[in-house]
């Protein structure tokens, strides 16, 4: 079955959450679930085939961290027989996904890490609209774990509230109205407590804004931050894209200044100057950033040396309309590594109206 260009298949393959539960579903609600599972699914899904796992999707092991009563869940289960694993704090969400989705091995888990998995369980961890609600004092105790139930290259994909949140909230929410842009910018993290759900949630609930910034500095001390995607979630929601560094990686990159500079490349492209690309990829060499090789997407352990050698062939910007992310700019660029050896490739910055930086790659020529 399809809605427009959805495939909505799997809505018919399992029980739907009666109306009241954490997702109401129900008969009125049923069409939103389901067209909302189905494409948070299908970018979940995006992002894994990127990651370029030596194994297919079926074969690895998948956490879904903060099931809910399975909006996501369920369409993966349906084309993967994955996730091999739920979780969630809510107990009613967990019995439901028990008795739905039993495959899927749901299991409550408390309110604070840890969990009861062995290190290095899973090769995907994702979680949407779960750090959105999170306090300050548990999110890098929660993000600690998902490093710890990953393995070495393993890949964690985990939804944040951002500006376009924050917007959403000015108009809807009275005790949001009075925070800007520029506080959010200022403060890059912005939790604000929510009364009444005590009896779902065992702990401090309430909504939470991230900045991408925010998330570069301080989530990449847990995990390699390579990107966060503007609006991935429904539009409202960013999606960040971290990997656990392999035994022969470290985490000591800094993302949030590459963010910086691609920052500056956007606004050289809207001033008109084209050769703002230059300037960025000599900055990756400087700030020790890894590459990510489109020939088989693993990460290279950053090379430190001067830019002689570094020639830019061609710079462009253009709109990335498949992917609806945004402009996408970056440089073709031919590279003497002063060895001897001569490396062609691209290197490519995505950004959104909305937000700055949400992907980077450098790719080796054809």
């Amino acid at each position: 079955m399809r809605d427009g260009t959805l495939d909505i298949a799997w809505a018919d393959a399992f029980e739907l959450p009666a109306s009241g539960n954490m997702m109401k579903a129900g008969p009125e609600g049923r069409g939103v679930f389901v067209r909302q599972g189905t494409r948070m699914f299908a970018v979940i899904e995006d992002q894994i085939l990127r990651h370029r796992f030596s194994r297919p999707i079926e074969a690895l092991d998948v956490l879904d961290f903060g099931c809910g009563v399975g909006r996501v869940a369920m369409p993966f289960f349906h084309r993967y027989g994955r996730p091999s694993a739920c979780v969630d704090v809510e107990a009613a969400a967990i019995a439901f996904m028990q008795r739905t989705l039993p495959g899927a091995n749901p299991s409550r888990i408390g309110y604070e890490p840890p969990t009861p998995f062995p290190n290095a369980s899973f090769d995907v961890v994702f979680s949407i609209s779960v750090w959105t609600h999170l306090p300050p004092d548990l999110q890098e105790p929660w993000l600690a774990e998902i490093k710890r139930l990953l393995r070495p290259g393993g890949l964690a994909l985990i939804s944040t509230s951002g500006f376009a949140a924050l917007a959403s909230r000015r108009s809807r929410l009275t005790d949001w109205a009075g925070e800007t842009d520029e506080d959010l910018r200022r403060k890059g993290l912005i939790f604000k407590p929510v009364a009444g759900h005590r009896h779902l949630i065992p702990g401090e609930y309430g909504y939470t804004l991230h900045t991408p910034d925010y998330v570069a500095d301080r989530w990449s001390r847990h995990m390699r931050v390579l990107a966060t995607l503007s609006g991935a979630i429904e539009r409202v929601q960013d999606l960040n894209v971290m990997i656990k560094a392999s035994r022969r990686d470290s985490d000591t990159h800094g993302p949030s200044s590459f963010c910086k500079h691609a920052e500056a490349l956007q606004a050289g492209h809207e001033r008109g100057h084209v050769d703002e690309p230059i300037g960025v990829i000599r900055a990756v060499d400087r700030l020790g950033l890894p590459r990510l090789m489109a020939s088989n997407n693993t990460e290279r352990p950053p090379r430190r040396r001067q830019d002689v050698g570094l020639r830019i062939e061609e710079s462009f910007i253009r709109f990335d309309i498949d992917n609806h992310l945004g402009l996408s700019s970056g440089a073709r660029y031919t590279d003497d590594t002063g060895s001897g050896g001569v490396q062609k490739g691209v290197i490519r910055l995505i950004s959104s109206t909305r937000m700055a930086v949400v992907e980077h790659d450098i790719g080796a020529a054809q």
